[in-house]
């Protein structure tokens, strides 16, 4: 018998869902996801039994909603093998027979959300856990000002392009040319429109913070 992996516990909204429209409902999940994520999970299987749980998880609807959207964008970045990224194409070489690309790519989307992630509708005993709203504990309590300011990193990139480019938004800058083009590339190895947007917004919005602060 193999030993258990250690647990790896996911919060969802921030983390793996970018949740950039905020929170819709239990069953709502509009938005794609934190660049990175899908590749993040598909590795950290074969090192860590990987549970996504989320204030969501007890909710009616919400695990197989998590479950669905999760399958619908693994599906998303594999619709032929040309345009699959290495490290999808690779997970789904392990378990493919002869069929048409897009169902291998399907076969092992299922297999990931519906086998190997787990989703608890309670907090895990996990070995170590990737949260936006946490703060780790080193043994010095923090103080209840940092606390009371405390924001998840996404809202504070937000801030900081306002900061670096008061009245131009990241959608304004998203029309240079520069940025359409930059987008075109980024596309040919990523399948989803969306999420090629969304990473582009979080882009430019870094680039404003790194201006605002060489000024």
């Amino acid at each position: 018998m193999s030993e258990r992996k250690p647990i790896l516990c996911l919060d969802f909204d921030g983390v793996v869902h970018s949740y950039t429209s905020g929170w819709k409902g239990a069953a709502e999940i509009p938005d794609p996801p934190v660049p990175g994520a899908l590749e993040f999970i598909v590795r950290a299987l074969d090192r860590f039994e990987v549970h996504i749980f989320s204030s969501r998880s007890n909710l009616p609807g919400a695990r197989r909603a998590m479950q669905e959207w999760l399958l619908r964008h693994l599906c998303e970045i594999a619709p032929d093998y040309d345009q699959t990224p290495d490290w999808w194409r690779d997970r789904i070489a392990r378990t493919a027979f002869a069929d048409p690309w897009p169902d291998e790519a399907k076969h092992a989307a299922y297999r990931v959300v519906y086998a190997e992630v787990f989703w608890p509708s309670e907090k895990p005993p996990a070995f170590v856990t990737i949260d936006d709203r946490a703060i780790q504990f080193n043994g010095t309590w923090p103080s209840l000002n940092e606390l009371a300011n405390f924001k998840p990193w996404y809202k504070r990139e937000n801030t900081a392009t306002e900061a670096a480019a008061p009245g131009l938004t990241a959608r304004d800058l998203a029309r240079d040319q520069a940025f359409q083009e930059a987008l075109e590339r980024y596309a040919k190895d990523h399948g989803s429109a969306e999420t090629v947007a969304w990473c582009a917004l979080r882009a430019i919005e870094r680039a404003a913070q790194r201006k605002g602060q060489a000024a």
